[in-house]
């Protein structure tokens, strides 16, 4: 009598091979499956080490910290810079790993700005700054005083790579009208190219 031998299936030797494969391949960098964490304690130092930026003594730079995350490699985190009476000015940091990586990269945005006396310029914070986790818009109110009744309300929106300026409402002068009454200075009227586009 014949001895036979089974041998797998060639669908089978392929389904384990692609198996052994995946278990020896290295996890990418995911923040989507990672809770969200301030940025380490000598980022924040670096990012804050500006004549500009000062806080009450005693104030943990780490507890009032805001973030998201923006897509599996990419978040943003606010970092208080400057306290004063109704606005709190905030560093804005990107951190992004690339690849296998599990060490981050930190980098200081800067934004636009537009004031009567300057016209626009840059600055790399932002004042009473939020960010929408599940939109990626990023907000700016900078009150000219504490009613809120002058100042700048602005919007950009993560693009995938960098925050693109949606609209930018200015009001010089105080006279009790509320953001929604402001002018607006810049609208986009297209949307910016992502990446793959």
């Amino acid at each position: 009598m014949r001895s036979t031998i089974k041998r797998p299936s060639i669908m089978r030797r392929f389904l384990l091979s692609a198996l052994a494969l995946l278990a020896a391949t290295p996890s990418l960098a995911d923040f989507t499956a990672e809770p969200l964490a301030p940025p380490p304690a000598d980022v924040i130092a670096r990012a804050t080490d500006d004549p500009d930026c000062f806080l009450p003594d005693g104030i943990d730079k780490g507890n009032m910290w805001e973030a998201a995350t923006l897509d599996a490699s990419t978040r943003v985190h606010l970092v208080p810079c400057q306290l004063a009476a109704y606005n709190m000015v905030s560093k804005v940091l990107l951190e992004r790993r690339d690849g296998e990586s599990d060490t981050s990269t930190w980098d200081t945005l800067s934004f636009a700005r537009y004031s009567d006396a300057l016209g626009w310029s840059a600055s790399d914070t932002l004042v009473n700054a939020s960010i929408d986790g599940s939109t990626g818009q990023l907000t700016e109110f900078a009150k000219g005083r504490g009613v809120g009744d002058c100042g700048s309300f602005a919007t950009w929106e993560w693009t995938g790579y960098a925050f693109a300026m949606v609209e930018y409402a200015y009001e010089g002068d105080c006279r009790g009208r509320l953001p929604g009454d402001w002018p607006v200075i810049f609208r986009r009227t297209a949307a910016p190219e992502t990446p793959g586009d």
